[in-house]
């Protein structure tokens, strides 16, 4: 009997109940990973290729993996192309029984599972929640998501995260599967050899006295927990929470958790552990209120569908925003009339990072003093951020554009008050340069006629 393990956003062996399953029921266990076309392209609102910050990242996930399964004689299929055509050709020269994977909470990704699914009608598949802290029955049973935010996380307080306990992966019985490299007929979709030899060793620019390396893969997601805590920075976490600086500040647990190489509910053990030791205090209690920040956004993506892509969002209206291409490029590009807001935008395109506060200030400035279309905002954090993760992303920024889960109607910071709050001394905006150059926001001409404003690709 054979099973095909088709990883997702679960990029780990550690903390992962069905691959473990699958492991200890099939003689035979296959793995693959599928790089889909709009993984290269987003899909909406306009047409750009991922960031090179958050493609590496997911590369040294990938390699850090192959190396992982390749040490129980595993081989992982990195594969280019759409699942429902790739999935029936596997399971066909396989000859494979069940196929496994992560419950998804994207719409898309939703939609893919649906299709390969119809493209294999007698094919069992099972799955599991490995992307939540929660059960999809806990939250449907408890009706957590009728509701704000603070219904949600008082409603789930009452109940325990649930822990599985197993095997290591030294436990594994031996894989008899044979080498999927030999299958031609997959070799148009397979990856370059050279796939995992470029950008390996991403530097992530900091604030501080030295540059940190921000490495994709579970060991290296683990080994950045575990000297967080140790560095005894949870005990002030809730002050420096919203630091803009970034690194050293925040606990940087997002790109792990984005991809999968490390779990929700490896994080929440990690802050429980630590509380017992050290006792639990208001900044220990904040990590946890941020993971059910997380769960939040996790469940109601899953909840909406499509519509959390679209305009109106949830709202009973659309917002009062159109697109200005010129704005918007100047936006993305850190050429607003707003110091700090271009600060935040050179510290994304160069790191792939940027805090939440910062996420927060730069949206409100994209939705209020330039009144964009949000999406085109939200799309570009898509192809930037190390840490996408489609709900926590498209969620936040329905959020602030009021078309979401803010009972309020959406977020407007004031810049200068936020500048004089998280930036007094202007360290931050002269670190990244954000006073280089201020333009108005629209170009005119000599008479104070504004310039036709070209899209901008």
């Amino acid at each position: 009997m054979a099973a095909l393990y088709w990883f997702r956003n679960d990029l780990r062996v550690e903390d992962n109940s069905l691959l473990t399953e699958l492991s200890q029921t099939y003689t035979s266990l296959y793995c693959c990973y599928i790089i889909e076309p709009q993984a290269k392209n987003s899909s909406a609102p306009f047409n750009t290729t991922v960031g090179k910050h958050r493609w590496s990242f997911l590369k040294q996930s990938l390699q850090e993996l192959t190396d992982t399964l390749r040490s129980k004689n595993i081989t992982l299929l990195v594969l280019y192309g759409v699942p429902e055509k790739l999935i029936p050709i596997l399971v066909d020269e396989l000859s494979i029984d069940t196929l496994g994977c992560a419950n998804q909470v994207g719409y898309r990704e939703i939609q893919r599972l649906k299709a390969v699914k119809k493209a294999l009608p007698k094919l069992r598949v099972k799955t599991q929640w490995l992307h939540t802290l929660y059960e999809k029955n806990v939250i449907d049973n408890t009706n957590a998501l009728a509701g704000s935010f603070s219904k949600f996380r008082k409603t789930l307080e009452k109940h325990a995260v649930e822990f599985k306990q197993l095997p290591s992966f030294v436990d594994w019985p031996a894989n008899d599967a044979k080498d999927p490299n030999t299958i031609k007929s997959l070799s148009p979709f397979c990856l370059p050899d050279d796939f995992y030899e470029t950008d390996l060793n991403t530097k992530l620019q900091t604030q501080s006295t030295s540059s940190a390396l921000i490495v994709g893969g579970c060991h290296q997601g683990l080994i950045h927990m575990q000297n967080y805590f140790l560095s005894g920075a949870a005990e002030h976490y809730k002050q420096t929470r919203n630091d803009l600086h970034g690194l050293h500040r925040t606990t940087m647990f997002s790109p792990w958790l984005a991809l999968g190489c490390l779990s929700p509910k490896q994080v929440w053990r990690a802050i429980t552990e630590y509380e017992h030791t050290n006792q639990a205090n208001d900044s220990t209690k904040w990590l946890k209120f941020e993971l059910l920040w997380r769960e939040y956004f996790q469940w109601l993506a899953r909840h909406n569908g499509n519509e959390l892509f679209t305009f109106k969002g949830s709202a009973n209206t659309p917002p009062n925003t159109s697109f200005y291409s010129e704005r918007f490029k100047k936006w993305c590009t850190g050429n607003t009339p707003y110091p700090l807001v271009n600060a935040l935008m050179n510290q994304l395109n160069e790191t792939g990072f940027m805090s939440n506060r910062g996420r927060q200030i730069v949206a409100s400035c994209l939705v209020n003093e330039l009144q964009l279309d949000w999406r085109y905002g939200a799309s570009y954090f898509e192809q930037q951020l190390i840490d996408y993760d489609v709900a926590s992303n498209w969620g936040n920024w329905q959020y602030i554009a009021g078309v979401g889960a803010d009972p309020r109607g959406g977020r407007w910071f004031n810049i200068d008050k936020q500048s004089q709050y998280y930036d007094a001394d202007g360290e931050f905006t002269r670190k990244w340069q954000g006073d280089r150059q201020c333009y108005p926001l629209d170009s005119v001409d000599l008479v104070d006629w504004p310039v036709a404003d070209n899209h901008v690709n």
